[in-house]
């Protein structure tokens, strides 16, 4: 005899012993139906239909309900056969303990699919006969259809879990009405949503449906919504719709996922240890849409609702950072707050500074409250920009740290700030920013922010001048230019970026107004819909824009009909995006961030694709390691090269590029371009006047006498000439760092000239102007190495 036949017969003799008629003539007809599906060799299906078999032996027809599928369903069925090997069935012995010994699960699946098949048939031959067969059309949908293995698989690893309900399709609690069904590709699941309300069980459904089951693993996204739930649960109030999500409400959440146990984590997502509180957050995405859509009121703040939609938003929550708009108009918030997560507006979004950050992090919760308090002051009420003193923040935290070490190194019981800081401090500090910055420029930027910050809190920390001279940025500035383009490697850049065109047209755009207007990467990219004040006949058009200068306040500046044809173009081709519910719509260099949820704007990142473009073509450029600013660089460039060729003066040239004196002389070094800015500043053509006197680009102190106006010193003991005088005297001596003030005393003279008719005054003013140029052009040629 076939062993399936020796099956065949055990089953039959195990119906045969049922106690229940109605039931036993009902299994019979059960297993003619699936007998066919069974006439194979022994396995996990065989092994099911005969637990299934056993453990209905006692039962009565009238016991048939909703709690015995959930028992049937949620019995260890391997641990139960195995209990008492004598009684397994001679054709199943040999299977079963070899499949227990191996600790497979052979079989469930189709055990589970049985049970859930014989309550259809039961409901269908008898639903007329008995009270209890008829309610199963209740929960009849939750009768899964289908089950896909490898769910099932990570499932029996909770088996002792206490939240091994979230995970199976018959939770214990016994209440169907707490499930709803999912519908998969393979079947169907139940899910388990362990609320009474309404609203809570909407939300986690929409949870499900319009994101979990799209975008991760079931497993994953059951455990989300048991947290979920369970944190509802555990809150002081009820929360039945969208006005009772409050601030509060969901910091009471975010403090329970961040207590989810970290070995749950790392069996979870190993990988990923962040994955529940980005699932709480995602939800909360989600509720926001579902408020909009349906005109209704969250009442989060708005600080919390925003955060809620950016990006590093699980970075915030998880680190305990509280969100604020900078707004320097309002109180500096309390010392007691340690941490800040600053969210982006209109104040910290400005001119050349800005940049495409939605938040930015301050953690000054490793200092004292008074430490906190005067960190939070400075970067509230400091001097320049919030960016700038935002961006340096890590600097302002190093020098309170180093003051601190100082303090304990010095053994000193008590720390006191105002105590702390005198010369010898400021000098060993600024030892350690030189050997930390060896290059000057940063260095210079380090010192800056300190100098600002002491300033700041000078009479609290009684900061003297002379205090301030150990920071100060003597020699720090930037003695060559920028770095300008060639004319090659400029055609090679543009010419890659207009194979990207069709992707990237707005980066195009960018990348043609930088090579035709002095406009620096932030004052374009946050160019706003309507800069355009007014256009002329001719298509040049008034540009607004916030300048890196103009302290916040709008400047304009007429552009080329070039410029305004390419705006105008940027400006079309984003008023689609720009009717995103953002405050980035007003912008013209906007594009979409596509997201699983929440679809957002961004602005462009135009210096990522500066650097891809560099990248892919490195071997063909004549110069490596251009950035973006080289781009401005080689505009002014041009304007000056082509500029000199027409006679144009340094000055107007100067007002051309937006750059002062200061500036444009790191870029033109040559003695005739010194010459034009001399001879414009002091109106008097340069001639062969001689200067006896000595220059000198270091300044030292053996000279004790200062002249008239502090122009130099004097050699001599005594004055051999009377004042002014001193300009054609061999003893004069003088120094490059008194450039300013010789340009003072040229400004003076010419505001006396201009102020009176006197020609003998004039006469002397003009005599006066001519040495104090020639002086003024061989210090900034000393000064500029030339």
């Amino acid at each position: 005899m076939r062993k399936i036949d020796v099956f065949f017969n055990e089953i039959q003799e195990l119906i045969s012993q049922s106690k229940c008629e109605i039931l036993r003539e009902e299994l019979v007809l059960f297993f003619e139906k699936h007998k066919k599906g069974l006439d194979k060799q022994i396995g996990g299906k065989q092994i099911a239909f005969y637990f299934l078999i056993i453990n209905l032996k006692d039962i009565n027809i009238k016991e048939i309900n909703w709690e015995t599928c959930v028992r049937l369903h949620n019995l260890a069925m391997y641990e139960e056969l195995m209990v008492d090997k004598g009684k397994l069935p001679k054709s199943l012995k040999t299977t079963i303990i070899k499949i227990y010994d191996k600790g497979l699960s052979t079989g469930l699946f189709s055990y589970q699919m049985y049970v859930n098949d014989l309550f259809r048939e039961l409901y269908k031959q008898l639903k007329h006969k008995y009270i209890n067969i008829q309610n199963i059309k209740r929960y009849e949908k939750y009768l899964v259809s289908h089950y896909f293995k490898h769910d099932q698989k990570r499932f029996i690893d909770y088996k002792n879990e206490e939240f091994f309900s979230a995970l199976i399709n018959y939770p214990l609690d016994n209440d169907y009405t707490k499930l709803t069904k999912l519908i998969l590709k393979n079947g169907s699941r139940n899910y388990w949503i362990n609320t009474n309300s309404k609203f809570i069980r909407k939300w986690v459904e929409r949870y499900i449906n319009d994101y979990a089951m799209k975008y991760i693993e079931p497993v994953t996204y059951r455990l989300v919504g048991y947290f979920f739930v369970d944190s509802v649960n555990t809150y002081k109030n009820l929360v039945n719709d969208f006005g009772e999500v409050n601030n509060d409400f969901l910091n009471h959440q975010l403090e329970y996922f961040k207590k989810i146990p970290n070995e749950i984590i790392q069996r979870i997502s190993p990988s990923k240890p962040n994955v529940f509180i980005n699932q709480l957050i995602i939800m909360y995405r989600l509720l926001l849409d579902a408020a909009d859509a349906d005109q209704e009121v969250v009442s989060l703040a708005e600080e919390y609702a925003n955060l809620l939609k950016c990006e590093e938003a699980t970075t915030a929550f998880k680190g305990d950072y509280c969100p604020i708009y900078f707004n320097p108009y309002e109180s500096v918030p309390s010392s007691s707050v340690k941490k800040i997560v600053f969210l982006a507006n209109e104040y910290t979004r400005n001119g050349a500074n800005s940049r495409n950050f939605d938040l930015t992090f301050l953690d000054i919760s490793n200092f004292p409250m008074q430490i906190r308090g005067d960190i939070l002051e400075f970067i509230w009420c400091g001097s320049g920009t919030f960016y700038t003193r935002q961006k340096f923040n890590y600097l302002i935290k190093d020098f309170y740290k180093f003051l601190e070490k100082n303090s304990s190194e010095s053994l000193q019981t008590e720390f006191e700030i105002e105590n702390q800081i005198d010369h010898k401090t400021l000098f060993k500090y600024r030892q350690k920013l030189e050997f930390k910055y060896p290059d000057t420029a940063t260095l210079k930027n380090a010192l800056k922010i300190i100098r600002n910050l002491l300033k700041y809190h000078g009479k609290k920390y009684s900061i003297t001048s002379s205090m301030l001279k150990v920071l100060n940025l003597n020699n720090l500035e930037k003695t060559y230019g920028g770095k300008p383009i060639t004319e090659d490697d400029l055609r090679i850049i543009y010419d890659e970026f207009k194979k990207y065109s069709d992707k990237n047209k707005l980066s195009l755009i960018v990348f043609e107004i930088f090579i035709l207007t002095n406009l620096r990467i932030g004052e374009i990219l946050n160019l706003e819909r309507d800069c355009i004040e007014y256009k002329d006949p001719l298509g040049r058009a008034n540009i607004r824009y916030l300048s890196k200068t103009s302290n916040g306040e709008y400047t304009s500046q007429l552009m080329s009909e070039k410029v305004t044809y390419l705006l105008e173009e940027a400006i079309r081709l984003t008023t689609l995006v720009a009717d995103y519910d953002s405050p980035l719509s007003k912008y013209i260099f906007i594009e979409p961030v596509q997201r699983k949820i929440n679809n957002k704007l961004k602005i462009i990142d135009f210096a990522y694709l500066f650097k891809k473009v560099l990248t892919k073509i490195e071997d063909q450029l004549e110069n490596k390691n251009y950035s973006v600013n080289n781009l401005r660089h080689t505009y002014i460039n041009n304007v000056y090269k082509e500029g000199t060729k027409l006679n144009y003066s340094l000055p107007k040239l100067a007002a051309i590029t937006n750059n002062g004196y200061k500036t444009a002389k790191m870029y033109y070094r040559k003695n005739n371009e010194i010459e034009l800015y001399v001879e414009a500043l002091s109106g008097v053509t340069l001639t062969d006047v001689d200067i006896n006197g000595e220059i000198k680009k270091v300044k030292n102190n053996e000279y004790k006498n200062s002249v008239k106006d502090n122009l130099g010193h004097c050699k001599e003991n005594t004055c051999v000439f009377e004042a002014m005088e001193c300009l054609i005297c061999p003893h004069f001596v003088t120094f490059t760092n008194r450039i300013p003030k010789f340009e003072n005393k040229i400004k003076a003279l010419n505001s006396t000239i201009k102020n009176t008719s006197n020609p003998i005054i004039i006469e002397e003013a003009v005599s006066q102007k001519k040495l104090l140029s020639q002086y003024l052009k061989n210090m900034i040629a000393l000064e500029e190495n030339d």
